[in-house]
C-alpha cells in the first residue's frame, strides 16, 4: 500500500514538473493522491484507535492477538532468504512500522494521561 503512495506522490511530481503540462491529468493525478491520502489517514486512525482499545481492555485478549500476529510475521520472514536489496527494503519497511508504533504509543499515552486528569508537570 505504500508503495502505492510513492507512486502516486512521484507521478504527481513528474506531472508538475514537465515543462509541458497536462491539466486534465494533472487534475486527475491530483484527485487520486487526495483520495490515496484519505484512505491512509484513515487506516491510520483506525489502527491507533485498535491499539488504544487493545492497551485500555480489561481483558488482554486483543493485545495477546495483536503480539501474535508480530510473532507470525516473524516467522514467516524469517526462514526465507532474502537477496541484499529485498532484506534492505524489509529492514526499511520495519524501521518505518516501528517508528509508527512509537509515535502511536507517545500518542495513546498522551491521550490517556489527558483522559484520567494527570497534567505534565516536573516533580517539585
Amino acid at each position: 500500500f505504500y508503495s502505492l503512495g510513492e507512486d502516486l506522490l512521484d507521478s504527481l511530481y513528474g506531472c508538475c514538473a514537465s515543462a509541458k503540462m497536462d491539466y486534465f491529468r494533472f487534475v486527475i493525478t491530483f484527485a487520486a493522491n487526495a483520495v490515496y491520502m484519505f484512505l491512509h489517514s484513515v487506516f491510520m486512525f483506525v489502527q491507533i484507535m485498535t491499539l488504544n482499545v487493545a492497551i485500555n481492555s480489561n481483558d488482554k485478549t486483543l493485545l495477546i492477538i495483536l503480539i501474535s500476529s508480530q510473532f507470525v510475521e516473524l516467522k514467516s520472514s524469517c526462514f526465507k532468504k532474502f537477496g541484499h536489496k529485498n532484506l534492505f527494503q524489509l529492514a526499511c519497511s520495519d524501521v518505518v512500522e516501528r517508528f509508527e508504533l512509537l509515535i502511536f504509543m507517545i500518542v495513546l499515552i498522551l491521550v490517556n494521561m489527558a483522559e484520567i486528569g494527570s497534567e505534565l508537570r516536573p516533580p517539585c
